[in-house]
């Protein structure tokens, strides 16, 4: 991903550029309901956090490569500084 460790100091959240834990391609079988729904309460979180995850790193991209040279140094100057 192009602007990593630029998009990191200006507070991208931590781990967001890690890749989302793997979903079985293969449909599971399942022998109850209840079965089916515990897969799909377990899944369908982990599908909201990395859809989150995808819109979140996508909004600092855009912002990023919106800003100038200029705009983008004293971004990343001033988000060191908070930390010091």
């Amino acid at each position: 991903m192009p602007h990593r460790p630029q998009l990191a100091i200006i507070g991208a959240p931590v781990g967001y550029f890690q890749e989302p834990e793997a979903i079985a391609s293969v449909a599971p079988s399942f022998f109850n309901v209840e079965e089916c729904d515990a897969f799909n309460t377990k899944f369908g979180h982990k599908v909201a956090d990395i859809e989150t995850k995808a819109t979140t790193i996508k909004d600092y991209c855009q912002q990023w490569t919106r800003l100038t040279l200029e705009q983008q140094n004293r971004k990343l100057i001033m988000a060191i500084a908070d930390r010091i």
